[in-house]
């Protein structure tokens, strides 16, 4: 456990919340969900929603990925790397969740509110997912997982297959400025990397316009 505190922390952090909204009902969620159109006001939601679930199953088997995940990878990177491609993920796939719903224009996609972990779970899949040798990976469990979740999406309410799709770029993403940049050059890149992106997207979540 003391290997991978991060992990642990993450899994601690979504069953706290979780219990929370099973003594608060919806409150949570509508608090700290994300949705495209209460960006503006509320870009903290880019990242809190990552920490809210749907339901039982939802939280399941969310932990379960980010325990199997997690202590793979946070082992390997370290805790430090690991947590920044973590909540990058998760920005990540709430900036896909924002474009792909201005996108789309309807109310119900500017107003539906999205929550899970799954974007950032899947950015670690898509790190995972990086073509290099350097990883020793089980690609079974990786396939599996996305499987997995892919029936959940079907059948959990509120469950976002943007956030999973922009989580999965970003951690392949993030992945490839890991392993491919020089070792020398590795930590500026992947602080550019981010500083860069968190910073266009923060802007684009305050600044682009949102109307119903």
């Amino acid at each position: 456990m003391t290997a991978t505190p991060v992990t642990y922390g993450l899994i601690g952090a979504c069953v706290i919340v979780w219990l929370l909204q099973l003594l608060t009902g919806d409150w949570i969620p509508r608090m700290f969900g994300f949705a495209a159109y209460w960006a503006v006001s509320e870009p903290y939601t880019a990242l809190t929603t990552a920490f809210i679930h749907a339901g039982s199953m939802h939280i399941m088997f969310n932990m379960v990925g980010l325990y199997f995940f997690g202590t793979f990878l946070e082992r390997y990177t370290g805790s430090g790397w690991f947590a920044l491609l973590y909540l990058f993920s998760a920005f990540g796939g709430s900036l896909a969740v924002f474009a792909l719903a201005l996108a789309d224009g309807s109310p119900q996609a500017l107003l539906t509110v999205h929550i899970g972990a799954s974007g950032a779970l899947f950015g670690l899949v898509g790190f995972v997912a990086t073509p290099t040798r350097r990883l020793d990976r089980n690609l079974t469990g990786v396939f599996g997982f996305v499987a997995i979740n892919a029936v959940l999406i079907w059948l959990v309410p509120n469950i976002s297959w943007q956030a999973h799709l922009g989580g999965f770029v970003t951690g392949f993403v993030f992945g490839c400025v890991y392993f491919f940049a020089p070792q020398r050059l590795r930590a500026l890149s992947l602080l550019i990397l981010t500083a860069v992106v968190s910073a266009a997207g923060l802007a684009a979540l305050i600044w682009v316009p949102v109307t119903v």
